[in-house]
């Protein structure tokens, strides 16, 4: 497991599985090319504005994060685990792209208000969450998805070749047209607005 954790715009560290630990300051942009199981990015705690993308070349096995508050990351994909963790302030992530190798779980994790845009990791189980506010998301199209907000849920379309898990804590779950090919999950504390639901196995609301 390989965690960065970036200070400012142009510092951070890199930890390599507990083993040691290298810091850096104004790199420019810093590079994990290594065989890793998962790769952990933990962002400063503002409110900022990250970006998931490609490298800028397809299927090499390289893809790219990116923040205003932090320095740009291109990294080798994870086999198993890519986890995005803004911590508190209201943040947004971007998921504009990604190399078309990875096939890796994504984790979204925001502790107040969390705003991501659409997703399109057909590969890939996706898992969107806030601990403290509410989650807006756009488009998700993945395998497994499971979206979390301890306050209100809203949602676009998401399409699903696994199961979906939407869940509101201490709201409401509003999403557009929900399609899996397996179960369907939706559970808040106060109503559920969906569009229209399709799944292969159980729906539950």
């Amino acid at each position: 497991t390989v965690t960065h954790t970036a200070i400012n715009a142009s510092d951070g560290s890199i930890n390599l599985n507990g083993t040691g630990t290298i810091n850096y300051t104004g790199l420019e942009p810093v590079f994990i090319v290594v065989e890793m199981q998962n790769i952990n990015f933990e962002f400063n705690g503002g409110n900022e504005t990250i970006t998931v993308d490609d490298n800028g070349t397809s299927n090499d096995g390289l893809s790219s994060i990116d923040s205003d508050q932090g320095e740009q990351v291109i990294f080798q994909n994870p086999n198993q685990n890519l986890n995005i963790d803004a911590n508190a302030g209201n943040d947004t992530i971007n998921v504009n792209g990604s190399d078309t190798g990875l096939a890796s779980d994504v984790t979204i994790t925001g502790q107040n208000d969390l705003t991501v845009s659409d997703v399109n990791l057909q590969n890939s189980g996706v898992t969107i969450q806030s601990t403290g506010g509410s989650v807006t998301a756009g488009d998700i199209t993945a395998g497994d998805v499971t979206t979390t907000a301890q306050d209100n849920l809203n949602a676009g379309n998401v399409n699903a070749s696994g199961s979906v898990q939407q869940t509101s804590n201490t709201g409401s779950v509003t999403t557009g047209s929900v399609e899996a090919d397996g179960s369907v999950t939706q559970t808040a504390q106060g109503s559920v607005n969906t569009g229209s639901v399709a799944a292969g196995n159980d729906v539950s609301q």
